[in-house]
């Protein structure tokens, strides 16, 4: 994808088919809860960040563009130059006559390339007022006129002897960078709370919208309708699993929206140890409910907190940076006897095929 711009079609196909693969299961399709692009936000705003393959296509091809500007010293740089902009500044390229494929991809990230860069003034020798200002960002950064032009080549210059250099807007060291989502639960109870959060569980309630059918109620209480909020908040079951948490659970008002009113509430009263507990007690919650929906019966309320509490502390431990690694197996090395003995080194084996076996002795002196 950093070479060719692919075909939409084929990255709709793509997409189809990582979303069918996250929602199925064993190959069967399911109900998409949430739509793609709300997958594809960022995880800082709360989603998964999965790649918009197109958005990504044009990105990649973008960082080549950027390649292209910053080492213009390389082989590839040098052949694309002389064809396709002999002036040496990518940034003002054009398509050209008749272009080949593969600068042709490139050139359809030219214009998020070119969005995305501003100029670092370090000398002042750069090319910073142009006929066309595009090398600002945003565009109230260029200069208006030419007296815009001589208040800005009057403003002291830096007295180290950095050159101009153009670097990225969206980015403090002019870098491409990426978000790492880090989280100290397991990957499954994660994706658990976020869908929970975005009211993606096959609720009662959520399966009659879908399924235009009549809602049922909640398997563990047998009482009220089942949504996110009354399964792990204010179902009687659930009350009990949070009555013996060894922390205490705050009073929220029953007035609120959803889950994630409540769990953002409860998470500022809570410290880092006693949150992640709570998100395991939220989907070991859960699991009772799909037991007592699918088989009749499920955990007490008392061995569900002893199983939450067993499971985050046994992932902490195992992913804790204490915890010793066993180190690479030495490789084994002949070492010579003292002077005046012998060594003997033997081994044997046998063989499948026949009731035979052999033995190799080899002495060795210095």
């Amino acid at each position: 994808m950093g070479c060719f711009k692919f075909p939409i079609t084929l990255l709709k196909e793509i997409q189809g088919m990582i979303a069918n693969f996250w929602w199925g299961n064993r190959g069967k399709r399911k109900i998409h809860w949430i739509f793609w692009n709300g997958l594809c936000e960022s995880k800082l705003t709360g989603s998964l960040g999965f790649r918009q393959l197109q958005c990504f296509n044009l990105a990649m091809l973008a960082k080549q563009l950027w390649r292209l500007m910053t080492h213009p010293e390389r082989l590839l740089s040098k052949v694309l130059r002389a064809r396709y902009f002999p002036s040496g500044d990518v940034f003002f390229s054009t398509l050209g006559h008749r272009p080949s494929y593969t600068w042709r991809s490139i050139m359809a990230a030219h214009a998020l390339f070119r969005t995305g860069c501003r100029w670092r003034v370090g000398l002042g020798l750069g090319r910073l007022v142009a006929a066309r200002p595009q090398s600002f960002r945003p565009i109230t950064l260029a200069p208006a006129s030419l007296i815009d032009c001589n208040l800005i080549t009057s403003i002291p210059l830096s007295c180290t002897t950095t050159t101009d250099l153009r670097i990225r807007h969206y980015s403090c060291n002019g870098l491409f960078t990426r978000k790492v989502w880090q989280a100290k639960i397991p990957n499954k109870v994660k994706v658990f709370v976020w869908r929970a959060c975005h009211n993606a569980l096959p609720t009662g309630k959520a399966l009659s919208k879908r399924l235009h059918r009549f809602p049922e109620p909640c398997p563990l209480c047998r009482y009220q309708e089942e949504d996110v909020i009354h399964t792990l908040v204010h179902c009687s079951f659930a009350r009990q699993v949070w009555g013996l948490a060894h922390f205490h659970i705050p009073y929220v008002s029953s007035a609120l929206l959803g889950f994630w009113e409540w769990i953002s509430t409860v998470s500022a009263q809570l410290d880092n140890a006693d949150f992640w507990l709570l998100l395991c007690l939220c989907w070991f919650i859960w699991w009772c409910r799909n037991e007592m929906a699918m088989n009749g019966h499920c955990l007490d309320p008392p061995q569900v907190v002893c199983f939450a509490f067993q499971y985050l502390s046994s992932f902490l431990s195992q992913n804790s940076d204490d915890v010793v690694r066993a180190a690479p197996p030495s490789r084994a090395k002949w070492i010579a006897p003292a002077l005046g003995h012998i060594k003997i080194n033997f081994d044997g084996a046998t063989f499948r095929n026949g009731r035979e076996l052999g033995v190799g002795v080899v002495a060795r002196g210095l």
